[in-house]
């Protein structure tokens, strides 16, 4: 078990559901969320209780709501530290391919497989 905890931001449910099953599997923690209302809800009750997310990963575009690129400019105002992986099926996004500048540590694109999942969440873990 790696005791890391993982923050999903996904409208889909499917793509939701089979990425935390993924990642639960390989041992780590996951909260699901489908905007970004709600995932900036859920990352603050965790920063304050002392016990944070490790990582958050983001779809970029949200249907209703706001979206990745968005709830991670405010994640970042409560945690400059924090490790994102940005997700989209738009692979020519700017955000997709200048994702440092937006904040992310890395991108990934959809759809992936369980093993680029995994890579981009071992990748994102140990950059500093």
């Amino acid at each position: 078990m790696t005791g890391k905890k993982i923050l999903i931001l996904e409208d889909d449910d499917i793509v939701s559901e089979i990425t935390a099953e993924i990642l639960s599997l390989e041992g780590y923690e996951v909260t699901c969320s489908s905007n970004g209302e709600e995932t900036l809800t859920i990352y603050k009750t965790a920063l304050l209780s002392g016990n944070p997310f490790d990582v958050v990963f983001m779809d970029l575009n949200i249907k209703d709501g706001m979206g990745g690129c968005d709830t991670m400019k405010e994640l970042l105002k409560l945690n400059p530290n924090l490790k994102g992986i940005v997700s989209s099926g738009f692979h020519d996004d700017p955000v997709m391919t200048h994702y440092s500048k937006h904040g992310f540590t890395t991108s990934i694109s959809k759809p992936y497989t369980s093993k680029e999942l995994m890579e981009a969440v071992e990748r994102t873990l140990k950059s500093d």
